[in-house]
């Protein structure tokens, strides 16, 4: 390097350091912002999986709920048939040889009561 170069350098070399540092802490704010708004972006698909979540939860409850009415009215109604046909018919109820389980016809009911679908 010629003497001259080396006193421009000595002599703007605060000035090449301050910008250097300054860039460097440019870099590193923009980074670190670009990571904050990552982070607030996972925060809030977080939320909303939390709240979906809920909402099928919810929705779930909503339909084992209607389902449970729906046998507990068709219950009501095979009772009332049976119920019927035992007093013209003078047919045994079928519900007295069930085993106790009431929700068992959901499952295995038949028109004859011999259960399995028969």
């Amino acid at each position: 390097m010629s003497p001259l170069a080396t006193e421009l350098l000595q002599l703007f070399w605060p000035a090449i350091w301050s910008g250097l540092l300054g860039a460097a802490a440019w870099w590193q704010r923009s980074q670190s912002a670009r990571l904050d708004s990552i982070v607030r972006a996972l925060d809030q698909f977080r939320q909303d999986i939390d709240r979906i979540e809920k909402e099928m939860a919810t929705d779930r409850a909503d339909q084992r709920h209607h389902i449970d009415r729906i046998i507990g009215a068709t219950n009501a109604r095979f009772a009332a048939i049976e119920s019927g046909c035992a007093i013209y018919h003078g047919a045994r109820n079928r519900r007295a040889t069930d085993a106790g389980d009431i929700a068992n016809w959901a499952q295995e009911s038949d028109i004859n009561g011999m259960g399995g679908g028969s």
